[in-house]
């Protein structure tokens, strides 16, 4: 929310700024105020009563919301790689299109983030292509821990490595080898990003029934890797990051050791909070995530979670496949890729929580800008209005009711997992450090996105 350096001081008064927002509603002091935004050289410079200020540009904003441009923290771009399901420049799109400033990409693309060579290179693939402001992950596993720290002094935003994975650069199976990944990541001050799922467990045998993948992948493999990991990095005094939280029983270890002091924070996807096992069996490989979709007390505990901090913030997790790919899981569920497009739907989501009651203003601010910023060491420059911030917001119409359709998706595979649901609050413009970047789908810009690194230590 916006926030004064103190109550007298409404912005940094001149006579003519670059860009106010006319009559937006910008919630201050636990209320929702209306009047101008007042935005210079692509920062925050104030707020003040409706017509007192004057700029060289206008933006009428009557009758919308104004909140801090969301944070992503989990996409796959999939730039550089040979899956032509995205590219940054679609995706950076429909990041824009959902009220999304600020992308922080996965290492695993074609060749994996683990050195300074692969680092450089997607960094000049995607330079001069993104919508949004970017950062990237490097990525790490048993033959690729040395290379932490000179990825750190690069501004990588974290180091991910994976408990399963295709990618044997970062695959990370045993103790030992998360063991020296944690105590990698403590010295180069960095966040380890972790995707727990129990190898031996994932690796049981399986049918080729739908539902069977959730089994068998299921919150038993997910609690048992948590487990294992929470309690080295509390020996270790590590910090690691759980990614895309499914569980119940996950969310309780986790609490626990949160409750011990131990630096760990964990994220959760739109998918998990609403979607169960049910779903995979109706939309097959389209609804085929890992980890799998869960039970209905998983999607309760995790609203809970949501609400009262046990979750540190939301992400898409917007992973998404061709038609082609996907298709050919409804005859072995096995086949297909795991992961779905979310990156446009993640604040729609969360306005509709608020307008049923489910999640009040503040949390939604919190979870989906500040506390991604805070995570990724970009706070107070992103993640929240205030003087001196980068005027990153987007603008919302908290009443808009509207049927999710991928006709009217930018992502490349125009799929979402909740096609023809109705949602009510819909983002309507979003601005990138003061620029106009999109409009009720309409490109207003040329990409202006750029690489931010990270810059404060955990």
């Amino acid at each position: 929310m916006l926030v004064y350096l103190n109550k007298e001081r409404l912005c940094d008064c001149k006579l003519v700024y670059t860009l106010i927002i006319k009559n937006c509603k910008i919630p201050l002091f636990n209320d929702i105020i209306e009047g101008d935004l007042l935005i210079d050289n692509g920062k925050i410079a104030g707020f003040s009563k409706s017509g007192l200020a004057r700029a060289d540009n206008y933006y009428d904003a009557k009758g919308l919301l104004a909140l801090p441009g969301g944070i992503d923290a989990h996409v796959h771009f999939r730039d550089p790689s040979s899956n032509k399901a995205e590219d940054f420049e679609s995706g950076s799109l429909a990041a824009a299109h959902g009220g999304i400033t600020t992308v922080a990409d996965m290492p695993n693309t074609e060749p994996p983030v683990t050195n300074i060579e692969a680092l450089r290179l997607k960094l000049e693939r995607i330079k001069g292509r993104s919508y949004v402001d970017y950062m990237l992950y490097g990525g790490v596993g048993k033959t690729t821990l040395k290379n932490i720290e000179s990825l750190a002094k690069e501004g990588v935003a974290g180091i991910k490595t994976f408990m399963i994975s295709r990618f044997p650069a970062l695959l990370s199976p045993d103790n030992e080898t998360i063991k020296a990944a944690i105590l990698e990541a403590k010295k180069a001050n960095i966040p380890l990003l972790i995707h727990a799922e129990d190898l031996t467990v994932a690796n049981n045998s399986i049918n080729e029934e739908v539902k069977s993948y959730a089994i068998k992948r299921g919150c038993l493999c997910e609690s048992l890797a948590v487990a294992r990991v929470a309690e080295l990095n509390k020996q270790l005094k590590g910090y690691v990051h759980f990614v895309h939280i499914s569980c119940a029983n996950s969310l309780q270890l986790i609490h626990f050791y949160k409750s011990l002091n131990t630096q760990i924070t964990i994220e959760t996807a739109p998918h998990y909070l609403s979607l169960t096992m049910d779903d995979l069996e109706k939309k097959g490989p389209y609804a085929k995530v890992d980890p799998p979709l869960r039970m209905k007390r998983d999607v309760e505990e995790l609203l809970n979670g949501l609400r009262n901090g046990d979750i540190d913030f939301i992400a898409s997790d917007h992973a998404p496949y061709t038609k082609e790919e996907k298709d050919i899981g409804f005859k072995d569920i096995e086949l297909a890729p795991s992961g779905m497009p979310g990156v446009e739907t993640t604040l729609p989501f969360l306005l509709n929580l608020f307008n049923k009651g489910l999640l009040s203003l503040n949390r939604l601010i919190e979870v989906f800008s500040t506390n991604p910023a805070k995570f990724l060491g970009i706070y107070s420059r992103k993640g929240v209005l205030r003087l001196g911030s980068d005027a990153d917001l987007v603008l919302i119409n908290l009443k808009q009711e509207f049927k999710v359709s991928s006709e009217n998706l930018l992502t490349k595979t125009k799929q979402s997992i909740f096609e023809g649901m109705s949602f009510i609050g819909k983002p309507i413009a979003t601005f990138l450090r003061g620029v106009l970047i999109m409009e009720n789908m309409e490109i207003r810009s040329k990409p202006i996105g750029s690489f931010i690194k990270r810059s404060s230590n955990i």
